[in-house]
């Protein structure tokens, strides 16, 4: 929230008009440039009081020299650094929609941590004149080493078909407690695999009476 004391009314400002504030090291100097309203910059490196000489040009076309706050002339000064900055962060941002804040927060710091490091990645790149990845391949190659052999899933143990397979004292083949596999004197087509291509079997179940190959016995009655 601005201080009241510099809560002025944008239409009260005329070009060149400054209003400013500080508590300790932060700083807020509003300024009327060219535009219709008043820019307004907060810093934590300036001195609210300093101001510098810049030009403008006036309603004749003629170059005058006006004041205005430092922190607002070194934010003109250096704004393409600003700029380009905004381009990284929106060009590949991992950003999702909250409608908490401290999530919105969490992400644009991890945007600006990602985009501030590769900003010292291409630096340390051009100071041994080395070449450098793209911005794209700079982030995929830091998530795939952040990930490393990471998963989230859990790997399930491998079962075979027939390994809930068990005989009864009989000799016949029982499979989950349910069915009972017993041998008949023909053998018939399998009911699944022979969909696609005939096989035959003398495998049955006596409760369904439905004719399978060992290898369709437990995946049929999953």
């Amino acid at each position: 929230m601005y201080p009241k004391d510099i809560m002025k009314k944008d239409k009260e400002f005329k070009m060149g008009d400054t209003d400013f504030a500080q508590s300790g090291d932060v700083s807020i100097s509003r300024w009327k440039d060219r535009g219709k309203k008043p820019v307004t910059v907060v810093s934590n490196m300036h001195n609210a009081s300093a101001t510098e000489i810049v030009l403008r040009t006036n309603s004749r076309g003629q170059r005058t020299p006006i004041l205005c706050p430092s922190s607002i002339a070194d934010y003109n000064r250096y704004m393409g650094a600003v700029d380009r900055f905004d381009q990284y962060m929106s060009a590949y941002s991992v950003s999702q929609k909250s409608r908490r804040w401290w999530v919105k927060l969490f992400y644009y710091m991890l945007d600006t941590t990602i985009v501030n490091s590769f900003l010292l990645y291409k630096e340390s790149c051009n100071a041994v004149k080395k070449k450098y990845m793209s911005h794209l391949d700079f982030r995929s190659k830091l998530t795939d080493q952040l990930i490393s052999d990471f998963s989230s899933r859990q790997r399930r143990p491998t079962i075979s078909p027939m390994s809930n397979k068990r005989k009864d004292s009989s000799g016949s083949v029982q499979i989950s407690g349910k069915h009972l596999a017993i041998k008949i004197s023909t053998y018939r087509r399998c009911v699944s695999c022979s969909k696609s291509k005939e096989k035959r079997s003398n495998m049955a179940f006596d409760t369904c009476d439905k004719v399978l190959c060992k290898d369709c016995f437990a995946k049929y009655h999953e």
